[in-house]
């Protein structure tokens, strides 16, 4: 059996679109009813006890109307303690209490929405007694309700000179400079109490993020899981937080910690949604589905109907993507969604589907993917005046485009006109410029048409270009291996390697590396993409048909049962494989019997499974 590598399209040069889709609509969101970037404080303060700045005995026992008034607002019937409140306000001949009754009163109206009603009663409060941070911190609280950014921090300053370590007001004035993106500033006032205080920690590290230090914001949410005393709701906040942090550089902790804040908050739709975009960046798609499907649509659908889309699309779940985005091509009418929809028709083999709506697609010029493989399928079925009469016409609406000359010369080139050919590719590479996207396309049907040396000076001509695309190297060490020449391959390949800053396109070219390596390396490099990539079936494949080829028989059925237990989601033909190997591995250790077994699960799982088919028939 051949050695797994990166899929290739069902179609030749399939330029899909669902990927494009996916990327320009699907993103991680950030709903405030999971959690800010900032966490802010909107409790209305009404404690009153020794540590907040009033003594028990300062309260009027005797006014029973306050006492009253107090605790129907504590119960929320905050009709009568309005009429209790105003009573005791009257009746009080001490200035406190007075100030006290005031400010439950501007509560009230503040719970009410109504803030400039609020305000007044707080000013009232503070007639009485001028330092009740309450009244003050209240009044700022409905200052910042009606976005007036100066009063609110001329009231925040004002408790800031009468009680400097107030832990509300602290986080609101480090709050109020985060909102004025004053970073700095805000740490200042956060990190004097980020060490007793999960929310202020939680707010330095946000701080920290738009510094662009992540690793300092990563060590205080760290510190906030850790600590037995904080609040599960804050944990859950840092273990989001945390897994946005660490979602490109380490994908595998990033989605741990969105599990630990799924079991926070459980039934949250953005975590579902965030944790399926994280799944299927590690290709883990039945995963992905599963939650999406049960993401509830108080998200916007549009977001959760593209990534649910992509997941399906990615997970051949096929019949179910197509009649998903059939609705949304039916409600929005988005000519892109035409083209993903005609490239599930091609993926099913139904080219008078996917011609039909690439038609539609190409209803704005935009999407030259659609007109490309519209141009495939007339190739395809051999229906080359329809494929010139197609990009001729785009030559004549488009003469500065390269995509029609690209597509006339793959026309050319299926019906031996090769000289003709070669000079629209050299027409479109000259109309590309500096453009990378179609001066790789003109490479690759160099490399298809064997004009390797046309190929490799548009590769080097486009690593002049960028130095830092890895994409040339790889195609460079492609060209070299099918032409014998494995040491430049492997320097190319390692080249490629060192810049590549996409973990899947990393470890394809492990995989590619290891076929031109000795033994010895080739076994390293497959043990390294087993342990550092473990959501990935590929190495472990080849590693087992290595062991085999080295008649290490019990080695390779050890890694493909790793492989089996493992919680890799795979299709079913990637499991028939995986079940065809072992049956190899089980018959060459001489264990026929355990063989049949492997070869007849695999082709349950898929029937059209040949190598298994053989095999069995050998067995018999």
């Amino acid at each position: 059996m051949d050695k797994k590598e990166q899929h290739l399209p069902y179609f030749k040069n399939l330029l899909t679109a669902a990927k494009d889709f996916y990327l320009k609509h699907g993103k991680i969101l950030l709903y405030t009813g999971v959690v800010l970037p900032l966490v802010i404080s909107i409790l209305v303060y009404f404690a009153i006890n020794k540590r907040e700045g009033f003594r028990d005995d300062s309260i009027d026992y005797l006014n029973r109307d306050l006492i009253e008034g107090i605790n129907h607002y504590r119960l929320e019937n905050y009709e009568r303690a309005r009429i209790l409140l105003k009573r005791a306000s009257v009746g009080s001949n001490r200035k406190k209490m007075d100030s006290i009754a005031f400010l439950y009163l501007g509560n009230i109206e503040y719970k009410g929405g109504n803030y400039s009603g609020a305000i007044e009663y707080f000013q009232e409060s503070l007639s009485y007694d001028k330092k009740n941070v309450f009244a003050l911190f209240n009044s700022a609280q409905s200052y910042m309700k009606m976005g007036d950014p100066e009063l609110t921090l001329e009231n925040v300053l004002k408790i800031y000179k009468l009680q400097k370590e107030y832990a509300p007001n602290l986080l609101l004035l480090g709050n109020i400079y985060y909102a004025a993106r004053k970073y700095e500033k805000a740490l200042s006032i956060y990190e004097g109490h980020e060490n007793v205080d999960g929310v202020f920690r939680i707010n330095a590290a946000a701080a920290y993020l738009n510094l662009d230090r992540p690793e300092d914001a990563a060590n205080l949410l760290s510190r906030v899981i850790e600590d037995p005393d904080s609040e599960e709701s804050l944990k859950g906040v840092s273990y989001f937080t945390l897994s946005s942090i660490l979602g490109e550089s380490d994908p595998i902790r990033a989605v741990r910690y969105l599990r630990a804040a799924l079991n926070v908050f459980p039934s949250n739709p953005v975590l579902r949604y965030n944790l399926a975009l994280l799944l299927m960046k590690q290709k883990k798609y039945r995963e992905s589905v599963d939650l999406l499907r049960s993401v509830d649509r108080t998200l916007k659908e549009e977001d959760v109907d593209t990534l649910l889309g992509m997941a399906l699309f990615k997970s051949e779940n096929l019949a179910e993507a197509l009649d998903l985005y059939l609705d949304m091509f039916e409600r929005t009418g988005d000519t892109s969604i035409a083209h993903i929809i005609g490239d599930i028709y091609i993926k099913l083999g139904e080219l008078r589907e996917a011609e039909k709506y690439y038609i539609k697609a190409l209803q704005n010029p935009e999407n030259e993917g659609a007109f490309r493989n519209l141009v495939n399928i007339y190739i395809k079925e051999k229906r080359y005046s329809e494929a010139v009469d197609l990009s001729e016409e785009l030559i004549s609406s488009a003469p500065d485009g390269p995509m029609p000359y690209i597509c006339l010369a793959d026309v050319y080139f299926n019906i031996e006109r090769k000289p003709e050919g070669r000079e629209l590719v050299e027409k479109a590479v000259l109309l590309a410029g500096e453009d990378l996207r179609y001066l790789s396309m003109a490479a690759e049907l160099y490399q298809e048409n064997e004009l390797n040396n046309n190929a490799l000076q548009l590769y080097h001509r486009m690593l002049s270009l960028e130095p830092g695309n890895y994409i040339p190297y790889m195609e460079i060490a492609e060209i070299y291996m099918k032409t014998g020449h494995t040491d430049k391959t492997r320097d190319f390949l390692v080249n490629a390697k060192n810049i590549v800053d996409h973990t899947g396109q990393y470890y394809r070219l492990s995989l590619f590396q290891a076929e031109v390596e000795n033994d010895q390396k080739a076994f390293d490099l497959y043990h390294e993409l087993v342990r550092d990539f473990p959501y990935r079936y590929e190495a472990y494949f080849n590693l087992s048909l290595k062991y085999i080829e080295a008649g290490r028989y019990e080695s390779a059925i050890r890694t493909v049962q790793k492989c089996l237990e493992s919680d890799i989601k795979l299709d079913f033909s990637a499991l028939s494989d995986l079940y065809t190997i072992l049956g190899v591995a089980q018959h060459y250790s001489g264990n026929s019997r355990e063989a049949a077994k492997a070869y007849k699960e695999s082709l349950r799982l898929d029937k059209n499974n040949e190598f298994s088919f053989l095999n069995l028939r050998v067995l018999d």
